[in-house]
């Protein structure tokens, strides 16, 4: 199903956060979440905002983690310490990105 022009000015910018663990579950690490968010953007399966430059352990935008502590401040995500950080999607959070694949893809 194509999508609407203009689609990623209307989705937050937080959504690719979203999107990544809707679809994955947990994510262990923010390198992952980085990485994960990178290739959804390289496969063209969400609009992306983020700019991501070439470190050492992969593509990294340091906005992604901004937006990730947002997101827990508002009760979308939860974010624990395990052995790294552990992200994982509250049900405010799962019932918001069902709405948005709803509605745009």
């Amino acid at each position: 199903m194509g999508r609407s022009l203009g689609m990623a000015d209307e989705l937050p910018r937080h959504w690719p956060i979203l999107y990544a663990l809707y679809h994955s579950g947990k994510i262990y690490n923010h390198f992952n979440l980085q990485k994960y968010i990178f290739l959804a953007e390289r496969e063209g399966r969400v609009p992306i905002e983020y700019i991501f430059s070439k470190e050492d352990y992969g593509p990294y935008c340091s906005n992604i983690k901004k937006d990730a502590f947002l997101l827990r401040d508002q009760g979308y995500i939860d974010i624990s310490v395990g052995y790294g950080w552990i992200f994982d999607l509250t049900q405010k959070a799962e019932e918001n990105a069902e709405n948005l694949l709803k509605r745009y893809l």
